[in-house]
C-alpha cells in the first residue's frame, strides 16, 4: 500500500525509468492504500500509461505503466 510514496520518493530518477509494475487498488482495502487513480494521475506527468491490468480480486490487482504517448 506504500506504492505511491515509493514512487514520490524516486521522482528524481522516474526520468530513467521506462516501466512500472506497481500493486493497484479500486476500493480502500486498508487505511491509507492509493487508489488506482491517484497512482495514475501522479505517473502520468512523467510520461506513464497503464498498458496491462490484472484484477486478482474484486478490489485489488497488478498494473504496469509505460512510457508512451499520452
Amino acid at each position: 500500500g506504500y506504492e505511491l510514496e515509493v514512487l514520490k520518493g524516486s521522482m528524481a530518477i522516474l526520468h530513467r525509468i521506462d516501466g512500472i509494475l506497481s500493486e493497484i487498488n479500486r476500493a480502500e482495502l486498508y487505511e491509507g492504500c492509493v487508489m488506482v487513480e491517484a497512482l495514475e494521475a501522479f505517473l502520468s506527468p512523467f510520461g506513464f500509461r497503464r498498458v496491462a491490468i490484472e484484477w486478482s480480486g474484486d478490489t485489488w490487482g497488478e498494473a504496469i505503466y509505460v512510457k508512451g504517448p499520452r
